[in-house]
């Protein structure tokens, strides 16, 4: 159960947890599910959980005093660099990650509106991408091709077509009118179906 008990209920404490990835995949969910946002980690790398209080809540944690080895390696941070108090405080959390394939990944460069880049990695090399938009909410395709894809927008519009180079990258750039900004862009792999991960103008 822990040892340690955070107040992740105060708006002015922000806690950052940093987590090293185990196996190589789809970020899945670390008690709540996030796959929808389409996160590929390698195995080795380290990312962050990061809470902000609603005044509503605390979390149970792990506390072992130096020179004690805490439970994992990686640190607790409070507000800012360098581990909280004398850097024998964890707070531990469950991940789960998709190992089959992923999708294609997409950056945003530029700021709407105005001149736009929306750059993929990770695509079959030489395929065709589908770049769709649309209103964030959640749309599943119920006939061919791609039957049964997942996407991160509610009534998608197709944007074009983006074809991908012998490394399965590829870009597309165009002027970002103001009524395209705050709508959510998703590219679809045409030969794997596979969806990129969503990010909004």
């Amino acid at each position: 159960m822990g040892n340690a008990w955070f107040n992740v209920g105060v708006n002015s404490l922000t806690w950052q947890i940093e987590i090293k990835t185990g196996i190589a995949g789809t970020l899945e969910g670390f008690e709540v599910e996030i796959s929808s946002a389409g996160i590929n980690l390698s195995a080795g790398e380290l990312w962050v959980i990061r809470t902000v209080g609603n005044s509503t809540a605390g979390i149970r944690g792990e506390y072992v005093a130096p020179p004690g080895t805490p439970p994992y390696p990686q640190p607790l941070y409070l507000n800012g660099p360098g581990c909280f108090a004398d850097c024998g405080w964890r707070i531990g959390f469950n991940t789960y990650m998709l190992t089959g394939p992923s999708g294609p990944h997409l950056t945003l460069t530029g700021i709407c509106p105005g001149p736009v880049t929306l750059s993929f990695t990770g695509a079959t090399p030489l395929a065709n991408l589908a770049v769709l938009h649309g209103p964030a909410g959640s749309f599943i395709k119920n006939s061919s091709p791609c039957l049964g894809l997942a996407l991160a927008i509610s009534n998608p519009s197709l944007g074009g077509f983006v074809p991908m180079n012998a490394n399965g990258a590829g870009a597309l750039s165009f002027n970002a009118p103001p009524g395209a900004c705050g709508r959510t862009v998703q590219g679809v792999d045409l030969t794997s179906c596979l969806p990129s991960n969503p990010i909004v103008l």
